[in-house]
């Protein structure tokens, strides 16, 4: 979560992308998303794929459905304008953000049993 909101603010602040429409005045555009839907996805993978292939399989499944779907979706409905970006990136952005995430996770776990 709190990798989406920095990576999200650095985006808003280099101008890949906008948010036309915002939910609330007193919070970031893009906070609701930040908060809940990004890491609710990662959390559900870390918890259910329980090796690397399944895991890796998942992630696939579900980078490619943010990115190739859900994104042009928010787009086409005007909750995004991306300037500087494309949903490529995104694909790329997010399978390496899983990736980082579990090995971190995975090696905090094998750290504190040792």
């Amino acid at each position: 979560m709190v990798i989406t909101i920095l990576f999200d603010t650095v985006g808003l602040q280099f101008s890949f992308w906008e948010y036309p429409i915002e939910f609330l005045p007193v919070i970031p555009r893009a906070f609701p998303f930040d908060v809940s839907v990004v890491p609710v996805a990662y959390m559900s993978l870390f918890q259910y794929a329980r090796t690397w292939k399944s895991f890796i399989s998942a992630q696939i499944i579900m980078t490619f459905a943010y990115a190739f779907i859900g994104e042009p979706l928010c787009k086409w409905i005007n909750l995004v304008c991306y300037i500087k970006w494309n949903y490529l990136y995104s694909f790329l952005y997010y399978i390496l953000l899983g990736l980082g995430i579990r090995a971190l996770i995975l090696n905090c776990v094998s750290v504190s049993k040792s």
